[in-house]
């Protein structure tokens, strides 16, 4: 976690270039509250929308993260944002009711997007995380990544696509 954490900028990032702690901890109420929330009765048009905030909370709090704190601080957030994947994956993308698979949907499958993902895997294969921390080079590969996933989704990808980019990553 803290891997991703020290190398990730999510799409949107502009939103946190004062690095406003406030924005940042509103951003982590609502996911720890909706992560509190029964969403096994819920429609599938209200676990749309909440997916959708959940996946906008997520992003915000992913972004103040890794833009924003000092990576030994970044550790204290991981597992607020762990938990919060963990919990968008079972309630938003686990669930037969709702089709919003990003790894299955058109933007994931775009021939652009794939080529990134088949060169980051290569790439990442040649080296191993053998600390608690990213290497310089790790990091310049992710970031590598990152780039190439934002330009490719931002190209080829709908407003939706872009905004799972985030929670992949």
């Amino acid at each position: 976690a803290v891997f991703v954490l020290g190398c990730l900028v999510v799409p949107g990032s502009s939103q946190f270039a004062d690095c406003s702690a406030s924005r940042a901890q509103q951003c982590e109420n609502v996911l720890l509250a909706q992560q509190v929330n029964d969403a096994s009765r819920a429609t599938v048009p209200e676990l749309l929308t909440r997916c959708r905030y959940i996946r906008q909370n997520l992003n915000c709090l992913l972004n103040y993260t890794a833009l924003c704190l000092p990576l030994e601080q970044k550790e204290e957030k991981s597992q607020v944002i762990i938990s919060a994947r963990k919990y968008a994956y079972a309630t938003c993308e686990d669930r037969d009711a709702v089709k919003e698979h990003w790894k299955d949907g058109a933007c994931f499958q775009k021939p652009e997007v794939q080529r990134c993902n088949s060169d980051y895997d290569a790439q990442m294969k040649k080296y191993q995380l053998n600390s608690k921390y990213p290497s310089e080079e790790q990091c310049r590969r992710f970031m590598n990544y990152q780039r190439c996933m934002r330009r490719a989704t931002s190209l080829v990808c709908n407003k939706e696509g872009v905004e799972f980019l985030g929670l992949f990553l």
